[in-house]
């Protein structure tokens, strides 16, 4: 571990937001899939 510790921060920082990417992709992706299921109960809400 002869990394400088800001280069280590910044190389997780981006693995970190790549993760949280694909993971608001996903959810997003859910969500609507269950939009398409059942657009009346957004409509009630």
């Amino acid at each position: 571990m002869n990394t400088p510790l800001p280069q280590m921060q910044q190389k997780i920082a981006a693995q970190a937001s790549n993760i949280a990417r694909k993971a608001t992709d996903m959810l997003q992706g859910f969500k609507q899939k269950k939009q398409k299921n059942s657009s009346t109960n957004d409509a009630q809400k």
